[in-house]
């Protein structure tokens, strides 16, 4: 779940620029969006594969979502106090920056909770 609500904070508003405009995650970023995607797709990848019959390495994927959400993490955190943009003072934090801050810091506790084997059946 943590993948699909990461996925959708991207797409609301991150950062109030100046004139009222506004920019999403993937309007505002470079690399960074590319880096939340990977993080979506690798907390989805576990629901993907149960409903396909697949299996995973449940450990390997942790361990990769561990590390990648918690890179995710300090970045989003660090645009926060940084916004992207030329003119910081005329921009804004808006709800989905602290959202996807918030979602990803759960999927960390996620990817820490499969990597040290706390959801194995």
């Amino acid at each position: 779940m943590g993948g699909l609500a990461l996925l959708i904070t991207t797409f609301l508003p991150w950062y109030h620029g100046p004139a009222g405009v506004s920019a999403n995650a993937w309007q505002a970023f470079g690399l960074l969006d590319l880096l939340l995607l990977a993080v979506a797709l690798l907390a989805i990848a576990p629901f993907a594969a149960s409903a396909l019959g697949l299996e995973v390495p449940r450990m390997d994927l942790g361990l990769a979502l561990l590390g990648s959400a918690s890179c995710a993490t300090i970045l989003v955190a660090y645009r926060l106090l940084n916004p992207p943009g030329a003119d910081n003072a005329a921009t804004s934090v808006a709800v989905g920056a602290w959202l996807g801050l918030l979602v990803c810091g759960a999927v960390v506790a996620a990817g820490w909770r499969v990597s040290h084997g706390a959801d194995r059946a």
